[in-house]
């Protein structure tokens, strides 16, 4: 099962588009408004997925690939 709850409320904590949960079970999404990129992040965690990380010269960019819905 999972859940998703979209707020449209303006009170989104800055620079935080949603939250996930990273697998189990249930699972819910939650995105501060109705952003299609947001949503499919979320669900994606829902779903096990990390966040889309690039490495170069041995350091990590958590948020590096910017090919992938999972960029953050």
């Amino acid at each position: 099962t999972h859940y998703l709850y979209i707020l449209t409320s303006n009170r989104a904590p800055p620079g935080i588009g949603g939250f996930g949960t990273i697998g189990g079970y249930p699972t819910s999404a939650t995105s501060y408004g109705c952003s299609s990129r947001v949503i499919l992040h979320e669900l994606g965690h829902n779903l096990g997925l990390g966040h889309a990380s690039t490495v170069s010269n041995g350091v990590t960019n958590e948020y590096g690939d910017y090919s992938c819905p999972m960029v953050g």
